[in-house]
């Protein structure tokens, strides 16, 4: 199944991934026995911050809770932007639901925003 996440209006950044692809691309990458944090870390890095790069932008994986709680970094130009929220929840969320389905229970920034002078907008 392919899925697009948009978040309209923001940065205007599309997220497309093929969730069956990126299992697929993902079983050929990471050993078989590797933890949902490092496939949950790699598919951050290989697959939402690139798309945040283009903004000036990165995010990283900071934790992956036992019960489902994904907890994400944010880096430049999502520093103190103010449509961080939407990107996180429209964008990142989705993204891992569709990758990852049933085993995400959330997606938390735990982020210190400060606006920069990197920060987009």
């Amino acid at each position: 199944d392919t899925y697009t996440a948009t978040a309209p209006g923001l940065l205007d950044i599309w997220f497309t991934a093929t969730a069956t692809s990126f299992i697929t691309f993902i079983k050929g990458t990471l050993p078989e026995d590797a933890s949902l944090k490092d496939k949950i870390k790699f598919f951050i890095d290989t697959t939402v911050s690139p798309a945040l790069a283009s903004h000036g932008g990165a995010v990283t994986l900071d934790e992956v809770t036992d019960d489902g709680i994904v907890k994400v970094r944010f880096q430049g130009g999502c520093l103190g932007c103010s449509m961080v929220g939407l990107t996180l929840k429209e964008g990142i969320q989705t993204q891992l639901n569709q990758a990852f389905p049933g085993m995400i229970k959330d997606v938390v920034d735990v982020t210190d925003h400060k606006v920069t002078e990197e920060t987009y907008g």
